[in-house]
């Protein structure tokens, strides 16, 4: 996809604004994939096509796609394998519904937080299957509905940013805790040490009794 700006004017914009832009560059999905390869997030390709098709698919996006194990590879693992397997693959061809769900069960029992991203009903499985499973707004209802995150664009990059949202929240939260355990803490154990050692209740709610 091209991406190019020009100065912004006051009023609405038609088509007809879509000149004498400045180019910016390019956007692929290699790049998105490389933002989150920069995040310590791995990128699996669940497919039924051709293990061929996959590989080049991969190579277009600049990703190396290794071994490609196919689905027929995976029946002949236990899934203790798979699960180890799964770790050092990055392609899965010929993969059916179950086969994809397998593999995303592999690679949660090994210890990983696993998101999905589908959006038919050949999905379904894996989607519940996942920690998180995601789905661009244009897929099925029944896919929609199952999904624990719709994105409102269809843009791996949007992936991305709610991972990096998400983070920076998490990151938030904590440190609020922790700054409010800190700060809080010493006035706790004070309150039980007077209690404790003192005869009477060192506060105690005040209470104003109404006149009727």
């Amino acid at each position: 996809m091209a991406v190019a700006e020009r100065d912004a004017r006051p009023g609405e914009w038609t088509h007809a604004d879509a000149r004498d832009l400045t180019f910016l560059g390019l956007v692929t999905f290699g790049d998105a994939l490389g933002e989150l390869a920069d995040r310590g997030v791995g990128v699996k390709i669940l497919t039924g096509d051709h293990p061929g098709t996959a590989a080049q698919v991969c190579r277009d996006l600049g990703v190396d796609p290794g071994q490609v194990l196919t689905a027929d590879d995976a029946d002949r693992l236990t899934d203790a394998e798979l699960g180890a397997v799964a770790r050092r693959t990055t392609v899965f061809a010929r993969c059916g519904p179950g086969h994809k769900a397998r593999i995303v069960a592999a690679l949660r029992a090994g210890g990983y937080t696993v998101g999905f991203l589908g959006d038919g009903v050949k999905d379904l499985l894996s989607l519940h299957a996942a920690d998180v499973g995601i789905c661009p707004r244009g897929a099925v209802d029944a896919v929609r509905e199952s999904a624990d995150v719709v994105l409102a664009e269809k843009d791996l990059a949007a992936v991305d940013r709610a991972i990096t949202a998400g983070r920076h929240s998490g990151g938030n939260i904590g440190t609020y805790l922790r700054i409010t355990l800190s700060s809080n803490l010493g006035n706790v154990f004070a309150m039980l040490a007077t209690a404790l050692l003192l005869p009477f209740l060192p506060m105690l709610p005040a209470y104003r009794a109404r006149a009727r």
